[in-house]
């Protein structure tokens, strides 16, 4: 039916599981980054060179990740120092850190626009639930 329908009206998509879910985990994400800022309370305070040694080191995990054996698909080491910006700093600076190494990275290897917005909701969402805890 699907088929039909789109041999008959190309410009139509067909709304799959998977488009649904991506786009829950966007506006979810969306909502945390914009929920974090309105509500975050940052204090790096005298601690600039470390809130920017960790924050260049989660955007050089990201621009550097590790290949799988297989060649495809890729790890990052972001986590890691991301991980360490929200036990020392809180949520809304490692949120914002992972946010903008993400984009970055994702866009100097081109890849689409719904991957990047995807990407960062996904840490977002995640990074939210480790504040939370």
């Amino acid at each position: 039916m699907a088929a039909l329908i789109l041999r008959i009206r190309p410009h139509l998509r067909v709304v799959t599981v998977l488009n649904v879910y991506i786009a829950a985990v966007i506006a979810a994400g969306t909502m945390v980054v914009i929920g974090s800022a309105a509500v975050g309370t940052a204090s790096i305070g005298d601690s600039y060179a470390e809130f920017w040694i960790l924050a260049g080191l989660v955007a050089l995990g990201e621009f550097l990740p590790v290949k799988t054996s297989d060649g495809h698909g890729e790890i990052t080491t972001s986590t890691i120092f991301t991980f360490a910006l929200l036990l020392r700093f809180g949520t809304f600076p490692a949120v914002v850190a992972q946010a903008i190494a993400s984009i970055l990275a994702d866009l100097a290897t081109q890849k689409r626009s719904w991957k990047v917005a995807f990407n960062v909701s996904q840490y977002a969402l995640a990074l939210a639930a480790s504040g939370a805890i």
